[in-house]
């Protein structure tokens, strides 16, 4: 609160402290050469200037601890490839993204640039939007008036807290990979290009998307209901969307682990769903869409013969509208199996699916085993 601020380096060469008060409007911080580690923290409170950080070439390490309202900050990353992240505790573990107060631009430029976003220190439950382009911006992950705006990046990891979060993907960036690590909390995520809004689609995830749900009851909602055009879609214990299925944009997948319930949407366009294997302890529902849709269940995909044994959990498959057919494909199976089967479930008591696997379904014409 005494006007002033300070720039300090451990580096060889150069000066190693500059102590300044602050100018009118824009403070640029050029590092030069080399492979830098550029820590930047809060100036003095007094201090109401934007803030540029050019770390020019070589392979840098750029952390941002936290930011006043007043410092809208811009790192630039430069050539070659450069690691950024944003945590409070510096380089040690378990910090949060609670000091981040102001909006800061992370420019890759040039190389391949990795982005990290720490909250694992953080026990309240937040909420954080995703969009090709930006993190954050009325969400409660960052301070009030914090966001973050990115370009240039090869890779985004985002570490959430313990409180219970609540997280939307609205789109990723083409060669991108996102990986969202939720949290130790009971965490949703919701994948949808509405964001909260009714309807959506997937068509703007273009990269790879990793989900790890942590500890506590995860649930995960991919939303294509406003998808006109019929889709192709793969589900495994630990993917949706396998190469060659169209559920995606081009380049757009799915790998999920930890989570309790996982829910899909489908678009109106008459979808075809495989589903080679849930994961244990995690409920899917399939709601197909109000387009004539097709649902199998077959350890081959769509290749000749098959089991159903690697549903291993609770397996909802939901017609909605249109003439929709689901088959359970288990030919391959050389044990004998006892099957019950009713007007809206199959249940092999133990032996047909897997232990712990059964299915439900609704909205059917055609139910083929």
């Amino acid at each position: 609160g005494d006007n002033y601020s300070l720039i300090d380096t451990n580096g060889a060469g150069g000066f190693e402290s500059l102590s300044f008060q602050h100018p009118t409007t824009l403070l640029t911080v050029n590092s030069g050469d080399g492979d830098d580690s550029i820590e930047i923290q809060t100036l003095d409170s007094l201090a109401a200037m934007a803030v540029a950080v050019n770390a020019g070439t070589g392979n840098d390490s750029v952390n941002v601890q936290g930011t006043r309202a007043a410092n809208a900050l811009t790192v630039n990353g430069g050539d070659n490839d450069d690691t950024f992240t944003m945590d409070s505790n510096g380089i040690a573990a378990g910090g949060d993204a609670d000091s981040v107060r102001s909006s800061v631009t992370f420019n890759g430029e040039g190389g391949a640039n990795t982005l990290t976003l720490e909250d694992s220190g953080d026990s309240s439950g937040d909420s954080l939007t995703l969009t090709s382009t930006t993190a954050g911006g009325g969400d409660s992950f960052f301070a009030p008036q914090g966001s973050v705006t990115y370009s240039g990046r090869s890779a985004l990891t985002i570490n959430g807290g313990s409180g219970g979060n609540s997280f939307t993907v609205q789109s990723t960036a083409s060669g991108a990979p996102v990986a969202l690590n939720l949290g130790a909390g009971d965490d949703s995520l919701l994948v949808d290009s509405n964001g909260g809004t009714a309807g959506g689609s997937l068509e703007n995830i273009v990269s790879a998307l990793t989900v790890d749900g942590g500890a506590g009851t995860n649930t995960l909602t991919l939303e294509d209901s406003d998808d006109g055009s019929g889709d192709s879609v793969t589900l495994t214990a630990t993917a949706i969307g396998a190469g060659g299925d169209s559920l995606f944009g081009v380049g757009g997948s799915l790998t999920y682990s930890s989570l309790s319930t996982l829910t899909l949407n489908g678009g109106s366009g008459g979808n075809t769903f495989t589903v080679q294997a849930t994961a244990s302890g995690a409920a899917a529902t399939l709601n197909t869409g109000s387009g004539d849709d097709s649902v199998t269940v077959d350890s081959n995909g769509i290749a000749f013969g098959g089991t159903v044994d690697g549903v291993v959990s609770l397996l909802m498959v939901n017609g909605q509208g249109g003439t929709n057919s689901l088959t359970l494909e288990d030919s391959s199976n050389l044990t004998a199996d006892n099957i019950t089967a009713t007007d809206t479930t199959v249940d092999g008591g133990g032996s047909f699916f897997a232990p712990q696997g059964s299915l439900a379904y609704s909205g059917l014409a055609s139910l083929t085993l």
